[in-house]
């Protein structure tokens, strides 16, 4: 995932290379100039418009060198008591104008301003609804003082996101898991009303808001399954509130319900051929190689090779004897002690690499400067296994080896040896593909873990061998 989604567009052409622009509240981001426009080049420049973007949004907002300064607060207060109404009484659509409205306010030239001054003082369009106005006003006033301002949507969503993100910084949850959460918290405090109880939690508004999200779909502001994934986290925050404060939140009846449930869309892999996996393997240098290899050797994604401590490898017999760090992860979430090891024989090539580039102390594998071969921050995430990828696949497409819309991620390369397993002739190698993959539920509740199976060895040996592997 889910983080938010690159939205770059297309690159312009600058010099040899090209790079990528965007405008924000009238102020332009020019990323640096790359060689070439790749998967990896477009990250590094969304990442640097991100740290931009966040760095402009947290000076604050010049006001214009005008005498209206005074009306700009006022009617800013104004604004502000009607959102504060339209989410106290739970109207989202109304909310959503005054919400839009109110960022635009230190800047808005001087005709809009007024016509907007007109507006929340009481006069439009010839007609009074001051009452209307002065009401509201008090009424969101009356509502806020009776409302517990420990229980409304903002505060509990930003207590249980610091709680994900110190878990995610003490290593028992990763990032990604954080930043999903926060966006889909953000997503239904936003529809439901920052500032309203959760006491009024019911099950309209678990209706309501599956509305929202089906409509969001339907108007392509989001995909199916980041919906799913943000009705996911929404029920879970909402189980961990209930459970926490029993005697004030309310469990609505429909919250998990199979009615208001957002099926997901399942998304066909493609995997690697053995042609493709051939060529990478071929013209990468020895270490890349040797990522590429483990990957495809043991399942691993780059924070698994990431995370190999000398601790976990047989260094005698060739082994690596560890659960995914995904699994890791879990196991501490849950309160579990010993995840789940798998042991993996070692192909002779990769176990050849292995001991020419693996650190005996600390972490197997590190970058140059002595680091961690991935970091991860709340809004970066900086992956030296994906870069070195990215620079081979560009190498690769420059020779003309490669087409240039060619994008197979490497996320792939794992699902690539489940689907060679899984497809095996041979019964005993294609019941394999779950170990490979660390997710054997026997392995989880009833056979033990960490030992060789002799088995399994030969099934990971014929994988090897489809792909030309020794």
């Amino acid at each position: 995932m889910a983080r938010e989604a690159i939205n770059l567009g297309q690159p312009v052409k600058h010099g040899k290379g090209v790079r990528w622009t965007r405008m924000v509240g009238g102020e332009r981001w020019v990323s640096k100039t790359y060689p070439h426009e790749t998967r990896e080049n477009k990250r590094e420049a969304w990442r640097e418009f991100v740290h931009w973007r966040e760095e402009r949004l947290a000076r604050p907002t010049p006001l214009p060198q005008d005498n209206l300064t005074l009306i700009r607060q006022a009617v800013t207060q104004k604004v502000q008591a009607l959102l504060d109404h339209a989410e106290l009484t739970a109207n989202p659509t109304e909310a959503a104008v005054w919400r839009d409205l109110l960022p635009d306010i230190p800047a808005m030239d001087r005709d809009n301003l007024f016509r907007l001054t007109a507006l929340v003082a009481g006069e439009y369009r010839g007609k009074d609804h001051t009452t209307v106005i002065e009401d509201r006003e008090k009424s969101a006033a009356r509502m806020k003082q009776a409302t517990a301002s420990d229980l409304t949507a903002r505060h509990l969503a930003d207590e249980y996101t610091r709680r994900l993100l110190r878990k995610a910084e003490s290593g028992r949850m990763s990032y990604g898991n954080y930043g999903q959460a926060k966006s889909a918290l953000d997503l239904f405090v936003a529809f439901f009303g920052a500032v309203r109880s959760l006491e009024h939690l019911s099950e309209k508004a678990v209706r309501d808001y599956t509305e929202h999200l089906e409509q969001r779909i339907a108007a392509e502001d989001l995909s199916r399954n980041t919906a799913h994934r943000y009705q996911q986290q929404f029920r879970t925050w909402i189980d961990y509130l209930v459970e926490n404060y029993p005697d004030d939140i309310p469990r609505p009846k429909n919250l998990r319900s199979k009615s208001q449930l957002i099926p997901k869309q399942r998304k066909e892999p493609d995997p690697f051929t053995v042609e493709e996996v051939t060529l990478l393997l071929k013209h990468a240098v020895p270490r890349t190689r040797l990522f590429l290899l483990l990957m495809l050797n043991c399942g691993m994604y780059q924070g698994d090779i990431a995370d190999l401590t000398p601790a976990e490898i047989d260094w005698q017999a060739g082994r690596v004897v560890r659960a995914r760090s995904k699994t890791k992860r879990q196991a501490e979430t849950n309160g579990a002690t010993q995840p789940v090891k798998v042991n993996w024989l070692l192909w002779r090539t990769t176990w050849e690499l292995f001991q020419q580039f693996a650190h005996r102390d600390g972490f197997c594998f590190r970058t140059e400067g002595g680091g961690r071969l991935v970091t991860q921050k709340t809004s970066t995430r900086n992956d030296a296994v994906r870069s070195a990828y990215s620079r081979l696949v560009a190498k690769l497409k420059r020779k003309r080896l490669l087409p240039e819309k060619w994008n197979k991620t490497l996320k792939v390369l794992r699902k690539t040896g489940a689907n060679l397993l899984e497809k095996a002739e041979n019964p005993i190698y294609a019941q394999y593909y779950n170990l490979y993959l660390s997710s054997s539920v026997a392995k989880q509740s009833y056979l033990t873990s960490g030992e060789p199976v002799p088995s399994f060895d030969l099934a990971v040996g014929w994988l090897g061998k489809q792909m030309g592997i020794n």
